[in-house]
């Protein structure tokens, strides 16, 4: 049914993208939910935009744009929180409005027309090639060894900061980290749900997990295969109602996450 929808090469390209996406989704989604840095992210996604309005503005390809905004956005917000913690609402406001700004302003300079930057907002499957899964699947693959690595320290992290600072987990090391691929995240999942919808799919799934589960390691494994399932469901449905594959996917998954409400933690 896929082969006949999509064509076969093409039907590969969104199957490991949407792999790809969802483990990336699982595992920092997670940490994202269980640790209440919702906000923070949406700000780190939105720095986004300024990188792709850069990348049209000289010239490159908006994607490596989006990285070096992601990875700056990421270190703005990690240093705040450790000098001015009280003001983090501020702070993530001015990054959000700026990163919009400067990436329309960008755009806005750029000669001739204006590129269509609906794929960079929204999402759309379509737009994923095969050169993008090279970095997809390098960025899943450190993902899941250094989460395997550091289990226990993410664990403290997460749950118990006290303890976390009394046995030397590194508090500021794991935020400089988690909210570095919180933003390699957003990059990833640009071309298939956009900036506007990334941090849905970073949190949906795993509060969905999170009322079925009752460790950290079984909510990103749930999160990572409600994630696949709402990005492969997603897409199906779009192409039968002709319509934005990003926004369907995101749908879906509100749709669930609506309906599992009832359902006690």
């Amino acid at each position: 049914m896929t082969e006949d929808m999509f064509g076969i090469a093409f039907s590969y390209r969104v199957l490991l993208s949407a792999l790809f996406a969802s483990i990336l989704c699982g595992i920092v989604g997670t940490v994202i939910v269980e640790k209440n840095i919702v906000m923070m992210s949406g700000g780190i996604a939105h720095m986004v935009f300024g990188g792709v309005g850069l990348g049209f503005l000289m010239g490159f390809e908006p994607i490596w744009g989006a990285f070096v905004f992601a990875l700056a956005g990421a270190m703005i917000i990690a240093a705040m929180k450790k000098r001015d913690s009280k003001h983090m609402d501020g702070t993530i406001g001015v990054l959000w409005a700026l990163g919009m700004a400067l990436g329309s302003i960008f755009i806005y300079l750029k000669p001739g027309e204006p590129p269509d930057i609906h794929v960079y907002l929204f999402g759309d499957i379509e737009a994923v090639r095969l050169f993008d899964l090279y970095p997809m699947a390098l960025l899943t693959l450190v993902t899941i060894v250094l989460t395997w690595a550091y289990i226990n320290h993410l664990k403290s992290y997460l749950f118990d900061e006290l303890f976390a600072d009394a046995t030397g987990s590194a508090n500021g090391f794991f935020d400089y980290l988690i909210y570095v691929f919180v933003g390699v995240s957003v990059v990833v999942l640009l071309r298939l749900v956009g900036i506007i919808l990334a941090i849905a799919l970073l949190t949906i799934p795993p509060m969905i997990a999170g009322r079925f589960t009752k460790n950290i390691e079984s909510t990103m494994a749930l999160a990572s295969v409600l994630g696949l399932f709402f990005s492969i469901a997603g897409m199906v449905f779009a192409y039968k109602y002709a319509l934005p594959s990003g926004a369907a996917i995101i749908l879906l998954a509100s749709g669930f996450f609506i309906a599992t409400l009832p359902i006690g933690r």
